[in-house]
Parts: structure tokens; sequence; C-alpha cells
């Protein structure tokens, strides 16, 4: 499968970014994995990964399991058929789309490490809503960081 990244600014004038930078002319690829070579972490139905860390700053957005309330900045369930509860960075409305927003910091989600090993073109996906042109307060200068280390 071949991909790439494109983002476009919702302010005037909208700037565009891609990635890889010579995007759509170079892209990303990862092979189609097999049945046997899946390694499943179905993560929504079973508890398993950790949201709260000594090291997250952030006053309020803190990542938590929970069915969120809705609003112009997340919807009102997760992704599935018949889902409701996904992590999330606060998952209340408020009386502002902003006010449980993350602020003042960071807060970290984090999986199980995940053996790969033997896989010849490990995959890592999810799903992920994230807004950040919705507010009163800096709209669009939030940053949302998805690291994935290999031990």
């Amino acid at each position: 499968m071949d991909y790439y990244f494109k983002a476009t600014a919702a302010t005037t004038p909208q700037s565009v970014v891609t990635s890889p930078l010579s995007a759509p002319t170079d892209k990303y690829y990862v092979p189609s994995p097999t049945p046997s070579s899946r390694v499943h972490g179905r993560f929504r139905e079973r508890p398993r990964l950790v949201g709260l860390f000594p090291e997250d700053t952030a006053t309020t957005g803190r990542w938590e399991r929970t069915v969120p309330q809705a609003t112009a900045a997340q919807p009102g369930s997760d992704h599935t058929v018949n889902g409701a509860v996904c992590w999330v960075t606060d998952g209340r409305a408020g009386q502002q789309v902003s006010d449980y927003d993350v602020d003042d910091g960071q807060t970290t989600l984090t999986s199980p490490l995940l053996n790969m090993q033997g896989k010849l073109s490990p995959r890592v996906s999810f799903w992920l809503w994230y807004s950040n042109n919705v507010g009163i307060t800096n709209p669009g200068t939030n940053i949302f960081v998805v690291d994935i280390l290999q031990r």
C-alpha cells in the first residue's frame, strides 16, 4: 500500500504541507499483511492502554477511557458501528469547545510493548480524531505527536 499525508491549514491563505515533502511524487510504502503475520491489539474492548503519567503536565485534557460528549471539535462516540467508549483527552463538552481540551502541557497515552520479532514489515494502525481548528483560544496552534519507539 502506498500512502502520504497532506494537511491543509484552515486559515487564509491556506497553506498545504505533505509528508514526505515530495508527495504525491514520492510516497510511503507498507506491504499488505497476511493474516498469519498480524499482531492484534484491540485496545477499545480491553483497556490495555495507559493514560496517566507523572511526567504529564497538562492542566486539562488528560487521556481517559470514556464515552465522549459530542462538541464541534469531537464526535460523541468511537468509530465502530456499536461502539461508544474510546480513549479521549477529556471527553467532557463544557460550556465552550475549548473548556476541556489539552492545556498547559502534555498528556501521554501508551500501549503495552508489542512483540514484532520475526515480522517482515510490521504495521501499527489506529483510528484518530484530531481537531485543531475549532475554539476561540489559539485555534490551529496545538501539536499532536505520535511516537513509535523501538526497543
